[in-house]
């Protein structure tokens, strides 16, 4: 059991740092299931998992916001 945490781990910070490197490719879905899978992740690794969480969902409002002034300019 302790090995599958682990390789979840492992695969969902590798998946974050190809979403926080590709940052023009990001959808709002892709964004949320990373925040759902990081929160649902044991917390032993917690101090990184929580600096990513916190990355992730400042890169979702910073998206958001780009998307409102985008809609707000196509009127």
């Amino acid at each position: 059991m302790f090995v599958l945490q682990e390789l979840r781990l492992a695969k969902w910070l590798e998946q974050v740092n190809i979403t926080l490197a590709n940052t023009e490719e990001v959808s709002f879905d892709t964004l949320q299931e990373l925040l759902e899978t990081g929160n649902s992740l044991p917390q032993k690794a917690g101090m990184q998992i929580n600096t990513l969480l916190f990355s992730l969902l400042r890169f979702a409002r910073e998206l958001l916001v780009c998307a409102r002034g985008l809609h707000e300019v196509r009127g």
